[in-house]
């Protein structure tokens, strides 16, 4: 018997079969296919996405500047242009980078990005828009938009430059979290007595 399929906005899972009682009519699931059985268990939490991550990924205000590679087709004329923007790079890892925009891009377009890292190198890649953020509020909260990029190519002694600015960044961040962890609760300086 095969498994029955059901579908969610042009998505496929294919369910395993219910070792339970399975209605005869059925529309969608049955409500018996949805409950548990006791000894199951419910997940507690969801998963961690600093774990899940590939790359240490950092904070940065580096200026970024972000092309397509393909042409688009301008509405009026019909002519071909490539959109270029100067925006801001969040954060960055050796397999990507968030970068803040008003306008967003489509996921799946090709970019060419270049970052410019404070250390003087700059990182010229290939990527590609991994996902959008869209915030549909006032201006107060546009710095939120933005897109995640991946990194598919480049240079690899511009990654190197890259994944030693990471290094350097995180190393600066966790010392000074060792000396918030170390100093007394009470840094008043003056004696209780």
């Amino acid at each position: 018997m095969r498994p029955p399929a059901h579908s969610w906005g042009g998505t496929v899972a294919v369910l395993p079969p219910h070792p339970g009682k399975i209605s005869s009519s059925r529309v969608g699931l049955a409500a018996d296919e949805l409950r548990m059985n006791e000894g199951d268990a419910m997940p507690q939490e969801e998963p961690n996405w600093t774990k899940r991550r590939r790359f240490q990924r950092v904070s940065t205000d580096a200026p970024v500047r972000i092309s397509t590679i393909e042409p688009e087709r301008d509405p009026w004329t019909g002519r071909p242009f490539f959109r270029a923007s100067q925006e801001t790079c969040a954060n960055v890892s050796r397999g990507g980078a968030f970068v803040k925009t008003c306008e967003p891009l489509d996921p799946g377009r090709r970019l060419l990005v270049e970052v410019h890292l404070p250390t003087g190198v700059p990182l010229e890649a290939i990527g590609r828009v991994a996902w959008t953020k869209r915030v549909m509020t006032p201006h107060a909260r546009a710095a939120e938009s933005g897109i995640g990029i991946e990194f598919i190519g480049g240079a690899s002694d511009q990654f190197a430059a890259l994944e030693d600015y990471i290094l350097a960044l995180a190393d600066r961040a966790s010392e000074s979290e060792d000396r918030t962890a170390s100093e007394p609760e009470d840094a008043g300086g003056g004696n209780p007595a």
